[in-house]
């Protein structure tokens, strides 16, 4: 039976064209002047180990099958907001089977790595999800035209 790693994508440049095509495919709506280019070029400033943003990688054998990210001040109406976990996507085929739930938990480890105490996140539609991997919501708010759950999970060391 194959068995699915984690690596940082800096480990495995060949995955930012794959990763960027499934995140623009599945956000790239919400910015009208988005494109694949311009989605590489972003996911390329993730290629380091020294500080976030910083991306990992899920795959099993040869195949890309998730990614989270360790992001800065993801959104903007919280600039007091620093540390963030975005982006996590698991392809259809791989979801309901904890696949985003081991790249949650390896993006708070990673936090943690850099001294990171309290992380934040929004979402339109996981909230649940992210409850049972212990994350609070914050409030609900109006953003990219959609209303989010703003939730935050402090890290224990």
């Amino acid at each position: 039976m194959p068995e699915m790693k984690i690596q940082p994508l800096y480990e495995i440049p060949e995955a930012v064209i794959p990763i960027a095509e499934y995140n623009f495919n599945e956000w790239g709506h919400k910015r009208p002047d988005d494109s694949v280019e311009k989605t590489i070029a972003r996911i390329q400033e993730r290629l380091n180990n020294r500080k976030p943003p910083l991306t990992l990688v899920a795959y099993e054998n040869e195949n890309y099958i998730g990614s989270a990210t360790l992001n800065i001040r993801e959104m903007i109406i919280y600039p007091e907001k620093e540390y963030w976990l975005g982006s996590l996507f698991v392809v259809s085929g791989y979801r309901r089977r904890g696949f985003g739930s081991l790249l949650v938990s390896e993006i708070e480890n990673l936090a943690k790595s850099f001294s990171i105490h309290e992380l934040n996140l929004y979402t339109p539609n996981q909230e649940s999800l992210y409850k049972k991997l212990g994350w609070t919501t914050d409030e609900y708010v109006e953003y990219e035209k959609e209303t989010v759950a703003v939730m935050s999970k402090k890290l224990k060391s």
